[in-house]
């Protein structure tokens, strides 16, 4: 059995582009997901065998549409992975923002002098949610 592939092309890099040429060129069933999805555009696949390739929540989007219509294995993923808390440690020196803290948003407001004296620059200091599913979108704090 060959694995429909769905993949997201959302920063429309050739790598992508590349990935889905190759599918097709071995003879999977290729979803290219550019920009705007619609759930339509999954509607013709039941009972298979899928990978996705893609961004985290759209691999949940995919995941919760085709998991009832018994699709298989859809996303490999283990989410706890995409917490910043949990590969900071070990990635840390290799990051642009490689002097860091993790602190809830109320605990940054309590410490804000020690924060920003020891990460602030022109008054603004980098923050981000833990997760990578974008509860909220990382920017400067002033």
């Amino acid at each position: 059995m060959k694995a429909t592939w769905i993949i997201e092309n959302f920063t429309k890099e050739s790598s992508y582009d590349e990935l889905i040429l190759a599918c097709k060129e071995l003879g999977h069933k290729t979803v290219e997901i550019k920009g705007d999805f619609k759930y339509s555009d999954l509607e013709n696949i039941n009972n298979e065998c899928v990978v996705f390739n893609g961004s985290i929540e759209m691999s949940k989007l995919v995941k919760n549409h085709l998991s009832p219509k018994n699709c298989r294995p859809i996303c490999f993923n283990t989410w706890d992975n995409y917490l910043c808390s949990k590969y900071y440690s070990h990635y840390g020196n290799f990051m642009f923002n490689d002097r860091y803290m993790m602190m809830s948003l109320a605990e940054v407001a309590r410490n804000k002098f020690f924060v920003y004296g020891n990460l602030g620059k022109e008054a603004l200091i980098f923050i981000r949610p833990d997760s990578g599913e974008k509860t909220f979108q990382a920017q400067l704090l002033d």
